[in-house]
């Protein structure tokens, strides 16, 4: 059972901390105040039932409310947002909440609401708030659209957004751009469609996008090549024509995530200016020509997939003096592989060689039918594949 005798017992309690313990039934809170008390944290427990009605006059200081990983049900107490000091932190994620109003927590400066049973369309008006910053809403069942939402003066400190694996649908709001301090944006395993706001290139400051699995069309932005970038995954989309100079100046960029698209032309030699890149997933689009040397500058590559493409031509030869395992003692990992994929095969390497299956052990690559590109390897990575047949497994 939960501890009510701490509370009532202790009226000058200040930080309550119980996380990580095996406390069940309902949150039972003292009929009287806890002035002090600007702390709980009762995440990661078995409590059930609703949040207590009273938990803002008991608690009417609070700074923090953490309550993640429960049993809770029912809606966010609406006292959060009337309170002459509503909490700056609140974490009810990983619950059974159903309903939240954007009164009750919009003043907050970080509201983590993910994987709950929250449904419905969201109203605009959530995130037209004075302090809010940090809003996540991920791994619920929101559906309709996400109306085009205007900051006003008091609305533009969001600085991370998540909505992902929801039911929303229809175009992406045109406004983002007005979210200047955005630096992280995730939208990802909607039903998104339509085309990539031109608004994104305004996101000066943003660090991570991801709008994967959805079903957005049309180009990506020339103009979006923010030089703050470091994660953009835009995989399982139906992106089509080519990259022109979209991603051209992001030097920051360490993942770049495009498979699975209808993208094509040739990979621009560009590429070799992405300097910090270690992870380029290019599956399953169109690119066509030969693989560009400049792949040799990045130096910092851990994971190379152009499969399933219709690229020709030898692979560059650099390949086969990578000093991968170099490049990832660099980083701080020294514990990881680095990988390889040309076709429907998955080649790994690592300390600069490559392992995996080949059609014919003695000659050639294995490209199946989805590439065409030419079977010449150098010997150095030839000896290595012909020691191993079995692709790596990622599960």
């Amino acid at each position: 059972m939960f501890p009510s005798w701490l509370l009532e017992n202790n009226t000058r309690l200040e930080a309550l901390d119980l996380r990580q313990n095996s406390f069940v039934g309902p949150l039972k809170l003292p009929n009287h105040p806890t002035p002090n008390m600007d702390f709980l944290d009762i995440s990661n427990n078995n409590i059930s039932g609703q949040v207590p009605r009273n938990i803002c006059s008991v608690f009417p200081n609070l700074d923090e409310v953490m309550m993640a990983m429960n049993g809770l049900t029912g809606s966010i107490p609406s006292c959060f947002g009337n309170m002459s000091s509503p909490p700056l932190f609140i974490d009810l994620s990983h619950n059974l909440l159903s309903t939240v109003k954007p009164e009750q927590v919009k003043r907050s400066l970080y509201v983590k609401l993910s994987n709950n049973n929250l449904g419905g369309q969201i109203s605009p008006s959530i995130f037209n708030s004075s302090l809010f910053s940090y809003l996540y809403l991920d791994g619920n069942k929101f559906t309709g659209h996400v109306l085009d939402f205007q900051p006003t003066n008091n609305g533009i400190y969001l600085v991370s957004l998540d909505i992902s694996d929801n039911q929303f649908s229809g175009t992406l709001p045109t406004r983002m751009g007005n979210f200047s301090n955005l630096r992280a944006i995730d939208l990802s395993r909607n039903h998104f469609d339509g085309p990539l706001p031109r608004d994104l290139c305004k996101l000066d400051n943003l660090e991570y996008l991801d709008l994967s699995e959805n079903n957005l069309s049309g180009s990506v932005p020339s103009c979006f090549n923010p030089s703050s970038i470091k994660h953009v995954h835009l995989s399982k989309n139906q992106l089509s024509g080519s990259l022109t100079k979209a991603f051209y100046n992001s030097s920051s960029l360490v993942t770049l995530d495009i498979a699975d698209n209808n993208l094509m032309g040739p990979i621009s030699n560009w590429i070799g200016n992405l300097s910090a890149l270690s992870v380029l997933l290019l599956r399953a689009n169109r690119f066509a020509g030969d693989l560009p040397p400049q792949l040799c500058l990045l130096e910092h590559l851990t994971i190379l997939d152009v499969s399933r493409n219709q690229l020709s031509g030898p692979l560059p030869f650099c390949l086969g003096n990578f000093s991968l395992k170099e490049n990832l003692d660099k980083a701080g990992g020294t514990s990881h592989q680095t990988y390889l994929f040309v076709s429907s095969w998955q080649l790994s390497y690592e300390t600069g060689l490559l392992a995996g299956k080949i059609n014919d052990a003695g000659s050639s690559l294995g490209v199946g039918n989805a590439s065409n590109l030419e079977p010449i390897l150098p010997s150095s990575l030839l000896t290595s594949l012909i020691q191993q047949s079995t692709p790596p497994d990622f599960n």
